[in-house]
Formats: C-alpha cells, sequence, structure tokens
C-alpha cells in the first residue's frame, strides 16, 4: 500500500528549463513509443531490403525478358561463311544395290510425299525408307549388330544403373527461362525428320532372356539393379526392349546393321502429310485443298479417328502423318493444331483464287505451312536451343545456297543420341489453363500416352492445353529426365512402367552409336586419354561419378556424356550435342532443294511472298487455330501473365497474316 501511495504522490508534471511542463503519462507514453520504434526498427529494415531485393529481381528479369524478346539477331543478317563440318557417310551400299529407280520431272514446284526427285542427281537422298546416315563408324562387338562391349570385353553397365547411379536423384526445381512450347516443338520436329521403326512382333523379351536362344528382337533387355529405389519393390528384375528394324527387315541386306528412316529426312511437313503418297492421299479431302477433319462433340475439328476395339470399349486415336500423333497430349495437340493452320491457309487462298483446283490449292497450301514450319524452327527453335551466335554463323550463312552435293540424310547420331538429350527439358506435368489464366487440370506427362482423344476433345481443352503450354516453364536444362519418364512410360494399368532415359542409351547400343569420346572428338574437342580429361566439358563430380560405372573413359556412352555436359552459353545443350545437331540442320537447309528461302529453283517462292512468310512465327500459328490470345513476341519464353501481362500481344494487334502475294498473277500486278 505505501509503494502504491508513493507512486500515487508522485506529480504529474515535469518542469523543463525552457520553463515549458509536460504531462508525465503523456511523456512515458512518448518514450514508450520511441521504444518500440528502436525495438522494430530492425525488422523495418529486413522487410525493406526483402521487398527491395524482389524489386530489383524483377527488374533483372524484365530487363532479361526484354532482351530475349527484342535483341534477337536475325538469321537473315549477313554473317560469315559457316565453318561446320560436314562428317557425312553417304552409305553407298544401298543406294547402289537396294534403291529403287526413280524418274523426275526437274522443272516440278511441288516436294514429293516421299522426297524423292528433291536431289536430281540422286533422286533417292533424302527420301523415306532410306538408311541414316553415319556422323562415325558403328560400334558393335561383331562389327555387325551385337551391342558394344566394354574395353576391358565385358559387358558395359546396365542402362538401368546408369540412370540409378548417375541421373535420378538429380532432380532441380531452378525455373526455366522457357516454356513448354519449346519441347513440344522439338519433340514435333523430331518426328518430321526421323522415324525409327521397332521390331514389335516380340513384345514380353523378359520372358525370353534365360532360354538358350533368343531372337535378335530381345538381345538387349534392360537389367534392372537388385537396389533399384523404384523397380526393386516389386521385386522386378528386367525391363522389356526391343531392338529396332534394320535394312534386312526391308529386304536389303548390309554387312553391318543399317537403320532405315521411315520419315522423309528433310524438314518438310511429312509428320502432318505422310512420308509417302497413300498416306498423303489418305489424309486429304479433295475438296478445296483441305485435309480431312473430325468435328468434335464441343464442335471443333481435329484430326480423324481410327477406331480399334479392345476388352468391348472403342479407343479411338487420332489418324495424321505420323502414327506416333497419339504418343502424348502435347504431340496430338501440334498435329491437331497444324490440320487446323492447313485447312484455315487452304480457305484463305480460295478465297483469293477461286479459279484454283484442289490439287493445287492442296500443294499451295502445303507449301505454305512447310515453308512455315521451317521458318519457326530455324528462326525461333534453334536459336533458343543451339544460341544465337551459333545459328547465325554455323547454320544461317546468307552466302550458302542450295548444293546439290550435301547429303541431307538424318544421321543416326542426332536420332538415336543427340536430339534425344533435349527429352532433359520435358516437364513432369501439363497444366490447363483457362480463358482466366487460372489452372483448371493438371496431368502428369505420362498420363494419357498413345490415348490423347477424349482429353484433347472434351470442352475447351484443346485451348486450355494450348494455353497452358504457353503459360507455364518447361524444365530447365539438367542432367537427367523427369520422374515420370524415369519410371512411369507407358504403365497402362500397372503402377510402374519403362524409363525413357534408360531406353534411350540402349538405343543408342542397339543402334550401333559410337561412344561419347569419339563423337566429341569429331566436334573439335580434344580425345580424352583418361576421365580426367572430360572436366573442360563437365563437373569434377561428374568425372568422378563416371568413374565409378565405367571401366574405361572410353566406354562412356554418347547419351550419357551428352547430358553431363555443361550447356554451352545462351544454349540448351552442351558443345558436343550442339555439333550434331547443327551439323544435321546445316545439311538439311543447303541440301533441301525446296528449302523456302532458296532462290533460283522450281519451287522458290516470290520476293513477297517471302517477306510474308519470314514474318510469321508460331504465334500466328496459335491464333488461326485457337481462342488462345495475348501471346509474348518470342513465343518460347515463358512470359508471367500477371506481372508481365503489358508485355503481351493480342492476335489482332500482331499477328495477322498477309496472304495477298499469293493473288494469282499478284507480281505482274503489282
Amino acid at each position: 500500500m505505501a509503494i502504491l501511495k508513493r507512486i500515487k504522490d508522485i506529480p504529474m508534471y515535469r518542469q523543463f528549463q525552457n520553463g515549458e511542463t509536460t504531462n508525465l503519462l503523456s511523456n512515458g507514453s512518448q518514450f514508450k513509443n520511441r521504444a518500440t520504434w528502436l525495438a522494430h526498427r530492425y525488422w523495418f529494415a529486413i522487410i525493406l531490403t526483402i521487398f527491395g531485393l524482389i524489386f530489383i529481381s524483377i527488374m533483372f528479369y524484365a530487363v532479361d525478358l526484354i532482351m530475349d524478346e527484342f535483341s534477337y539477331t536475325s538469321p537473315y543478317e549477313k554473317v560469315e561463311s559457316s565453318d561446320l563440318n560436314n562428317f557425312t557417310l553417304p552409305n553407298n551400299d544401298f543406294f547402289d544395290e537396294c534403291a529403287l529407280a526413280v524418274s523426275c520431272n526437274p522443272n516440278d514446284t511441288y516436294r514429293s510425299s516421299n522426297g524423292t526427285c528433291n536431289n536430281l542427281i540422286n533422286p533417292n537422298l533424302g527420301s523415306s525408307k532410306t538408311p541414316f546416315l553415319r556422323f562415325d563408324d558403328v560400334y558393335y562387338s561383331d562389327g555387325a549388330s551385337k551391342l558394344r562391349l566394354s574395353t576391358n570385353g565385358k559387358p558395359l553397365p546396365s542402362a538401368r544403373e546408369l540412370q540409378v547411379r548417375l541421373f535420378m536423384n538429380r532432380q532441380s526445381n531452378i525455373r526455366s527461362k522457357y516454356n513448354q512450347l519449346l519441347m513440344q516443338w522439338g519433340q514435333f520436329v523430331a518426328n518430321d525428320v526421323s522415324g525409327l521403326a521397332i521390331d514389335i512382333n516380340m513384345e514380353d523379351c523378359c520372358g525370353l532372356k534365360n532360354d538358350s536362344w533368343i531372337p535378335r528382337a530381345c538381345e538387349a533387355v534392360i537389367e534392372i539393379p537388385a537396389d533399384d529405389p523404384v523397380f526393386s519393390i516389386n521385386k522386378q528384375t528386367c525391363m522389356t526392349f526391343t531392338r529396332a528394324l534394320t535394312s534386312a527387315n526391308y529386304s536389303c541386306s548390309m554387312k553391318s546393321s543399317s537403320f532405315i528412316n521411315e520419315a522423309t529426312h528433310y524438314l518438310d511437313g511429312s509428320n502432318v502429310y505422310g512420308s509417302d503418297h497413300k498416306t498423303a492421299s489418305n489424309l486429304r479431302s479433295f475438296n478445296g485443298g483441305t485435309l480431312r477433319i473430325n468435328i468434335g462433340k464441343n464442335g471443333q475439328a481435329f484430326c480423324p479417328h481410327t477406331t480399334s476395339k479392345s476388352s468391348g470399349q472403342n479407343n479411338f486415336q487420332y489418324v495424321s502423318g505420323d502414327a506416333r500423333v497419339n504418343l502424348n497430349l502435347g504431340l496430338a495437340l501440334f498435329h491437331n493444331m497444324f490440320l487446323r493452320f492447313h485447312n484455315y491457309v487452304a480457305f484463305q487462298f480460295r478465297g483469293l483464287n477461286s479459279n484454283w483446283t484442289d490439287e493445287k490449292l492442296y500443294q499451295e497450301t502445303r507449301r505454305f505451312v512447310i515453308a512455315t514450319i521451317q521458318h519457326i524452327t530455324y528462326t525461333q527453335f534453334l536459336p533458343t536451343i543451339l544460341g544465337n551466335k551459333y545459328t547465325n554463323e554455323k547454320i544461317m550463312s546468307n552466302d550458302e545456297a542450295y548444293d546439290s552435293r550435301v547429303n541431307p540424310s538424318t544421321t543416326q547420331e542426332f536420332s538415336s543420341g543427340a536430339f534425344r538429350v533435349l527429352h532433359n527439358i520435358v516437364p513432369a506435368r501439363h497444366n490447363f489453363i483457362n480463358l482466366n489464366h487460372t489452372t483448371v487440370q493438371s496431368v502428369d506427362i505420362t498420363d494419357w500416352m498413345e490415348r490423347p482423344v477424349p482429353t484433347i476433345e472434351s470442352n475447351s481443352n484443346f485451348d486450355n492445353l494450348l494455353r497452358g503450354m504457353l503459360e507455364t516453364e518447361t524444365r530447365i536444362s539438367q542432367p537427367s529426365y523427369n520422374l515420370p519418364l524415369s519410371n512411369l512410360m507407358f504403365h497402362r494399368n500397372g503402377p510402374l512402367g519403362v524409363d525413357l532415359l534408360s531406353y534411350d542409351i540402349q538405343r543408342g547400343r542397339d543402334t550401333g552409336l559410337p561412344p561419347y569420346n569419339k563423337i566429341r572428338a569429331k566436334c573439335g574437342l580434344s580425345p580424352a586419354k583418361s576421365f580426367d580429361d572430360l572436366a573442360d566439358v563437365m563437373s569434377l563430380d561428374d568425372v568422378r561419378d563416371l568413374k565409378n560405372v565405367y571401366s574405361s573413359v572410353d566406354d562412356v556412352d554418347f547419351l550419357v556424356g551428352a547430358l553431363l555436359e555443361t550447356p554451352d552459353t545462351d544454349a540448351v545443350v552442351g558443345n558436343t550435342t550442339r555439333c550434331i545437331i547443327g551439323d544435321f540442320f546445316h545439311r538439311i537447309r543447303v541440301g533441301d532443294r525446296f528449302f523456302y528461302d532458296n532462290l533460283d529453283q522450281s519451287g522458290s517462292f516470290t520476293d513477297s511472298q517471302l517477306e510474308v512468310l519470314k514474318s510469321i512465327d508460331l504465334g500466328h500459328v496459335i491464333c488461326a487455330t485457337s481462342a488462345v490470345d495475348h501471346l509474348q513476341w518470342n513465343i518460347f519464353t515463358y512470359v508471367d501473365n500477371g506481372w508481365f501481362s503489358p508485355m503481351k500481344w493480342t492476335c489482332n494487334e500482331r499477328y495477322t497474316i498477309d496472304f495477298h502475294p499469293w493473288i494469282e498473277d499478284h507480281e505482274f500486278n503489282e
């Protein structure tokens, strides 16, 4: 009580030297506020610093984005002559002994369906059902067909063991600067220029692995390690794998196994139109130059269907120029998009030239669409994958006209090796995003494989999936495949499937690819004499891991080494991969008589037509075939629709196409 009384007796005012008085209770509050400010000043500083860093990060991102959007150097600007070496082995045995005789008209304006007569000196060069080229010698243990062995004579490490010990646990979540359209365009192009037929007569090769005689198709099943973190749960010890068909299956036996490309080797839209006359004719409506369509329940146009009955149910699949149209949702989406684009262009041409026949409309439209595919690939896709400078100097040199001496054939190293490296940017999931830019559905990349029709044709899913690929980052380039691809490919009704990375490694061995050390030397790197010499293009940790799984540096599989290479500046892939990809795209440009910007050829475009074609990008195709709007300038760059939506254009603002140069006698009328 005494203490309380003393507190009450304290004067409530304080006298200051200047004679002013202040209420002590009020003054105490001020002291308290000051103490509070001093106590929280530290936290205010932290918060301000965080917001500052966020702001700076956004500004850096915006600047980087603007550089991607606007600082692109056109491949049509003058550059130095390409010095890319053309390592091409012609496979003359096939053309001398097995190729069919072909008669050509040098004045034909349009490509043939199967690629014949593009090269008038060797009319079969680059056509479908001709062999892949070899960048280097074939590598088999018996020189003919048996899989390569280690330099010590023992079997190479299991492809699945390499996956588990080198790659599977390396899953980076760093965000990519590119969207999912980039990886999907790569797969779309791959199916245009490469089609390796697999022996489908043998389905359960694992059931035969202990037999006294094993057919060639089943010689390469993949052994699963006993401690496999995924497959060992089901006590699975074998992953089925079927070898590819060789030229012998096409009635053309050669000393070493040679493999036949079912597609044309040219970038000519064969995955859309077919690689032979029968397929191409089956896809046509023969009305107004259009392709056949199926009208979905939502009233939209889709690829025609084929129906197969299984387990009492109708399983619809799409019919297109390439059977892999049904492999996954992304491929199905792109095939339907280019079907619609063809019919859109044919409709525009018909409106401008009412006198054109169905054949004229079809061929002119096909020529327009192929040119669009080539232009997008060379001016948008390749600069992103290989880098602007490399693409300009090594692939798009302006002083290189068509050269009939250049072999345009797809190399085995490209098809079975280098281009498969891009599987490392395939994302684990696809998002379906609606008009309000809200994700309404998300599916694993391995869902709906080989049965895309129900999903693609449901409600607004075509537009939503396309918008999702536009507005979702793809996987950043890294030395691994995503986990669904690594364990659940083609899982169908079971909990597990197969491992795509193991398949890709094994396919390289199946087709006799040279080991990594041989190919890197071909591409200008010093041959590695020891594992330590690989440190010029990969990390020391990766070099150490390779030592632990391979007996010799000369044993390293091409795909393994290519995946571990550090990507070059402004590229998605490393030196050796870029070399192989660059070599191929250089040759199918210079060695294609009908390439869209070639001049003075029977199928050349006029100057005004070329001007239009060079203004087209994938955004124009999207706008012409879907309800997707608001697109970024660099269509493969990821642009956040919230923060950076002002950096996008509507279809009407930028993505219209001028078809007037295709009016009959337009050049004369000008």
